[in-house]
């Protein structure tokens, strides 16, 4: 079961920032940033922490990979929903390369048990890296063009340098400017798509 509560930092315009708990909330692992900043009673989509490469990300309403999200995602207990509108993730790599591997984990959604089949194009950067047809869960895997503008971006993670929730920082670290946007699109009468899980590896 995941708890749903705000990180209160007191200042008037420092935005109070939103995770879901799950398991005992003494442990900094049981805290899990769901991306939405609260400003003055408005709700904003704010990513705070850097991706490492080779670093899973689960998706979910306890995931961790939620704040990387779009708002057109739908949550479900162990994945995200991919719907008639197209959704995206925006992932900014602490560490890029110039071979990287983005690896997704997805499943066709159904109700009542039934085989079904979906076709979903996946693209990068607004390139069109292909169409895919899922009929089962399985793991698609396309490279990442890498943009030579990159190659300085490397950046700190949040989690690289973390601390006790207590001591933590109302100012993120710098957001790297290595950023991977990956659009999904489901085509024409497909079923919907649960994500699972994520990854971006280096290639050697």
């Amino acid at each position: 079961m995941c708890i749903r509560d705000r990180i209160k930092r007191g200042a008037d315009e420092t935005p109070d920032y939103e995770f879901v708990v799950s398991g005992f909330s003494w442990f900094d692992s049981s805290w899990a940033y769901t991306g939405n900043a609260h400003f003055w009673g408005k709700k904003a989509r704010r990513i705070l922490d850097n991706y490492v490469l080779a670093t899973p990300l689960r998706f979910g309403n306890c995931g961790r990979g939620i704040q990387y999200l779009d708002e057109h995602w739908r949550a479900l207990e162990h994945g995200h929903l991919l719907e008639e509108r197209p959704a995206e993730l925006t992932l900014p790599v602490a560490n890029p390369t110039k071979n990287m591997v983005l690896s997704l984990e997805i499943a066709p959604h159904t109700k009542n048990g039934n085989p079904v089949n979906s076709t979903v194009t996946i693209f990068i950067n607004g390139e069109d890296m292909g169409a895919f047809d899922v009929a089962g869960k399985q793991k698609i895997e396309v490279a990442v063009p890498f943009n030579p503008l990159w190659q300085q971006a490397t950046m700190p993670s949040l989690e690289e340098n973390s601390t006790p929730l207590w001591d933590w920082s109302p100012t993120p670290p710098p957001i790297s400017r290595a950023v991977v946007v990956v659009r999904m699109e489901l085509a024409g009468e497909s079923a919907p798509l649960e994500l699972l899980s994520l990854q971006i590896e280096p290639v050697l």
